[in-house]
């Protein structure tokens, strides 16, 4: 709050009483120290800000207390209050507390008015009392705001708070010596763990989903195989030839199922939001993907369906599956339940067809784990990650 004669009037004149007398300061003390206001007007605010915190010898506060100290000279400030105290010594008594006498009057808060932010925020204790006939007249003139309409300018830079606080900064190797004391004191007490916690420490104390996860991830260059929809099938079925996988049409197939019947697997091709990392998500038929959840599970932002899996699978439209990743061009993650591979069940894939829509055109093909993980191992793919989605 900027002090003015108008808020002095408000808060410490409640009658408008003759005065007495028309004592003043000199008005060169008084214009002395409106213009170092005036000039001073950012070390000031300074003082008074870090006063109010509780500062008292920090770096600024001590930089701005030496400037309003030495402005016009060494000690300048300092030589005029003591002409200060010694036109108060002169003009105030027991009787006349006051430079109008024994109220307040329009004297005294011009003088307030020019002392007030030197001696509330500039000036420690121990200069303070070098002015005690300064500080009994200023105590007199606080004395006067009995609503505290001055409020927080009541307090003086230095003194004692209500409560015990001091203004200061602590003591850095007390305070450390005293943290120290505190942790050896509640070394041995054990908070209890709120249920966040409780599952934190459950999952990392859980196996891995599968231990068939190699060591080390596998060095991958991105490197697109640049082939038609039917060429890379055809890659992948000369592949499963020597494995003596021979693809086959179903019978009697259910062409309203939403999901193909007897078929092993479900898939999606998922990017990213962020990094734009592809997945495809291979689980049971049985299961249905929460993808917020399966982002949480892979530590990424927000896991979309992909658009188009022509450029990262040389396919433009067709079933997707782990066989898919035969033609990888390093971009695709594989991202398989945990629970897809239990035991050595002979798994119905579909190894490539025209569109996935119509369930009369799937080329099944029955393999085992072993030959999946095989295909995965032998291509361009990336390290499969297992998790648990049940």
């Amino acid at each position: 709050m900027a002090l003015s004669l108008d808020i002095l009037r408000e808060a410490l004149c409640h009658a408008q009483a003759e005065p007495k007398r028309a004592i003043e300061v000199p008005v060169a003390i008084t214009s002395y120290l409106l213009d170092l206001q005036e000039a001073k007007k950012q070390e000031l605010a300074t003082c008074s800000f870090c006063a109010k915190i509780g500062c008292k010898d920090s770096p600024q506060q001590v930089l701005a207390r030496e400037s309003l100290l030495n402005y016009g000279g060494p000690n300048a400030l300092e030589r005029i209050l003591g002409k200060f105290e010694k036109a108060l010594d002169k003009a105030l008594s027991e009787e006349n507390p006051f430079l109008a006498g024994d109220e307040i009057g329009e004297k005294d808060l011009e003088a307030l008015l020019a002392i007030f932010p030197f001696y509330t925020s500039v000036l420690l204790p121990e200069t303070r009392a070098d002015y005690p006939r300064t500080g009994k007249w200023f105590s007199s003139c606080l004395g006067k705001d009995l609503n505290r309409k001055l409020g927080a300018n009541h307090h003086l830079a230095g003194e004692e708070r209500v409560g015990g606080q001091i203004d200061c900064f602590p003591d850095s190797r007390i305070v450390r010596e005293k943290a120290d004391a505190t942790k050896a004191l509640n070394a041995e007490y054990k908070k209890k763990a709120n249920q966040r916690q409780k599952e934190k420490a459950q999952k990392e104390k859980a196996p891995a989903a599968n231990n068939s996860v190699p060591a080390e991830a596998k060095t991958i260059t991105i490197a697109p195989l640049g082939l038609e929809q039917e060429e890379a099938q055809a890659r992948l079925w000369k592949r499963l030839a020597e494995m003596d996988v021979i693809p086959y049409k179903e019978e009697n197939v259910n062409l309203e199922a939403k999901r193909p019947d007897g078929h092993s697997t479900h898939n999606l091709l998922v990017k990213d939001k962020k990094s734009k990392q592809l997945f495809l998500v291979a689980t049971r038929q049985s299961i249905n993907v929460n993808l917020k959840s399966l982002s949480k599970q892979l530590k990424v932002k927000e896991l979309r369906l992909a658009r188009s899996s022509k450029e990262c699978l040389c396919i433009d439209k067709s079933c997707l599956s782990l066989l898919s990743l035969w033609n990888n061009s390093g971009a695709v993650v594989p991202v398989i339940d945990s629970k897809l591979f239990d035991g050595e069940n002979i798994l119905r894939i579909c190894s490539g067809c025209k569109d996935p829509l119509d369930h009369s055109q799937h080329n099944m093909v029955d393999v085992t784990p072993s030959m999946i993980k095989q295909i995965l191992t032998e291509s361009n793919t990336p390290t499969p990650i297992y998790v648990d989605l049940e």
